[in-house]
């Protein structure tokens, strides 16, 4: 029984931290109300979003998103970095689904995906916020370069205000 007490504590303490020390994405914002679902504490909103139906709705609201906009663009999706001065042709790799999660009150949502470069191997980690209004109808407020080949841009405190990475 002693050993199962610790085995279940061990298990607890990784599962909560063992993630976070992974490395997948350790600097995307932490929504504030549940400290103890941090996944990846100075990268992503500090809860997960609890509702999977949310989840899976953002999910392929961010994905119609990118294909939307690639469409309009002629078939890549299609962001400005002003600081390459660049314009990135890109294909979405994946949008992580446990990263999801509502920001401010339930009235902003944040996903970061991977995405890479047309005929590159260069890659790109953006962040998606999108408002939802009280109906539930979601509008892509801002699409942000967080990451290029591994490499952050910024990081988030710890009331997900955006700092600088030198």
């Amino acid at each position: 029984m002693k050993g199962k007490v610790i085995w279940m504590t061990l298990s607890m303490i990784l599962g909560v931290w063992g993630i976070g020390i992974s490395g997948e994405h350790p600097e995307h914002p932490m929504p504030q109300k549940n400290t103890a679902a941090k996944e990846h504490p100075k990268e992503h909103p500090n809860k997960a979003a609890q509702d999977k139906t949310f989840q899976s709705d953002y999910e392929k609201f961010v994905k119609d998103y990118v294909a939307a906009e690639a469409k309009k663009s002629g078939g890549a999706y299609t962001i400005h970095d002003d600081v390459s001065n660049k314009d990135w042709k890109l294909e979405l790799v994946k949008v992580h689904k446990n990263k999801i999660c509502m920001l401010q009150e339930e009235k902003t949502c944040f996903a970061c995906a991977d995405l890479k470069e047309v005929d590159s191997t260069n890659k790109l980690d953006l962040d998606f916020y999108a408002n939802k209004s009280p109906d539930g109808k979601m509008t892509m407020d801002k699409v942000m370069i967080h990451k290029v080949n591994g490499k952050p841009r910024f990081t988030y405190d710890s009331q997900n205000n955006r700092v600088s990475v030198k």
